[in-house]
This record gives structure tokens, sequence and C-alpha cells, in this order.
């Protein structure tokens, strides 16, 4: 079979199973080492292992971790099952921290809720940050982003625990966090691709607003004067986030991401809104 063969063979198994077939066939022939412009036979063993990939997808296992590794601010991720597959709508909150970092100068950040490390070792790789430590409940998380540290060589202090405990006492100038922020009664509705992501990563209690409540609790004691914090919410949850972080004494105002949602909520203590 030549690549090109394998691209529509795999192009007409994924109809029906991916909304996006045909950059799931050019990923899952990038994977097997093969490129479908140049032509030419498939790698010797390929058409087993795309034969795997299409099955497991049949299954509703999301690409990612079918692959094992993923694409995020232009850096490669290692994802697997325990960790937050990396979205691209969360590349806004990356952006906007580098931005923030350069126009004031922040020199710590904290990450709450690190996952597949993402959003840390992107802010390490490419902010100028004096050090960057990012924290989560789920040690299989931590492994996971620990290695995404190291495979892109960045620094990161990774501490494990519940919300702010692991950083007691410690205040940063910058405390970013894409936390679970799904109702609990939407979960089952959803596509089924996220049956495969820990839940934990996902379940934002009746109304998709506990971790922000956690968050707006705790952000004050660990937020320097001059600093900033940023999160990711969901499509509709801009107003009653920004309420929640107001009530505490924060400003608070969204930044809309590619598609024109209010995505990303950025709190201080003096935000001119």
């Amino acid at each position: 079979m030549t690549t090109r063969e394998a691209r529509v063979w795999l192009i007409d198994a994924l109809r029906g199973v991916s909304g996006e077939p045909e950059a799931e066939a050019r990923w899952m022939l990038k994977a097997v080492g093969a490129e479908p412009v140049l032509g030419g036979p498939t790698p010797e063993g390929a058409h087993k292992t795309l034969e795997g990939y299409i099955e497991q997808r049949k299954n509703g296992r999301p690409l990612q971790y079918i692959l094992g590794e993923w694409d995020f601010y232009g850096l490669t991720f290692k994802v697997r099952e325990g960790a937050l597959i990396p979205r691209p709508e969360t590349e806004t909150l990356v952006q906007i921290a580098l931005e923030l970092q350069r126009e004031r100068g922040l020199a710590s950040a904290l990450e709450i809720g690190a996952g597949s490390g993402c959003i840390a070792v992107a802010m390490a790789k490419f902010g100028g940050f004096k050090s960057i430590t990012a924290t989560d409940i789920s040690p299989e998380a931590l492994n996971v982003a620990r290695e995404n540290a190291e495979l892109n060589g960045v620094r990161v202090e990774f501490q494990q625990g519940e919300w702010f405990a692991p950083v007691a006492g410690r205040a940063f100038d910058l405390i970013v966090s894409n936390p679970p922020y799904i109702p609990s009664a939407e979960l089952a509705a959803l596509q089924r691709e996220l049956a495969f992501e820990p839940k934990l990563a996902l379940d934002g209690g009746e109304d998709g607003l506990d971790a922000y409540r956690e968050l707006a609790s705790g952000l004050g004691g660990h937020l320097t004067a001059n600093g900033v914090a940023l999160f990711e919410v969901g499509y509709d949850q801009s107003d009653a986030v920004r309420a929640l972080f107001k009530a505490k004494g924060f400003k608070a105002r969204a930044h809309r991401d590619l598609y024109g949602i209010e995505r990303i909520v950025e709190v201080n203590w003096a935000l001119k809104c």
C-alpha cells in the first residue's frame, strides 16, 4: 500500500468516527513515519499499526492518547490517561500570560492543576519568569508533567496537593489555572472521548463553578500586590466567574479566544475595567 492509498483508506475508515477524518489520517500517517505527499510505500509494519489506531478510535479512545503525544503552543507533549489532553483554546491563556510577563516583568508564576504540564512548560520555555511552580492533586498527572518538562528542557517545580495547599505561605506574581468547569450533569451527554480523560479534571460540580469558588477563596493569600491571575472558563461562564472574584474584592475582565468566546478571565487587585 502506498502512503497516498493509506491516506484514502484511513479517511474512509474514520468517517463517522471522527469529526476531522482528514486531519486524523494525517496525524496517524505521521506517527508511523509515512508522508502521503511524497508517495511511495508505507513503512514496514505500518498497516498493522494503523489498523490498531482505527480500532481504538472506533472504541472512542481519543487520538491524542492513541498516539501518545500532541502539540501545544509549538511544543510536543507526552499525553496519556491520567492527564487532560492539551487543547488549542488553552493556548490563549499561555499567550496572555507571556504578554503580561513581558509588560510587567513578572518574576514568579504558579499553575494550579498542572495536568500534562502544557501551560507551565510553555510559560517556562517562552517566558522570562525566574521561577514557575505547578501543583496538581493527581500523582499520575504530575508524572506526565515532569516528563514533559524534561522533554522540553525546562525547569518547573512540581508539588502535589489540592488547590493552594502545596504553596502555603507563598505568593506569586502570576497565578494561572485551567480548572474543571463542566457541570456534572452535562458530562454524560458530551462526546464519548471525554470518558477516557480524568473526571477530576473535567467535573466542575453542579453548576460548573466549584473550582472557581475555591480559587477565589484562596487567591488573596497567594497573589502579590501587583500580581495578576488568569483562569480559563467555559464558553458561557465568564460573567459568573468574574462575579465570584469581584465578590472577594478583586477586579476582573474577560479575554476572547480565536473563536470570539470569552475564554480567559483576568483578575487582580487593581485592574481598571
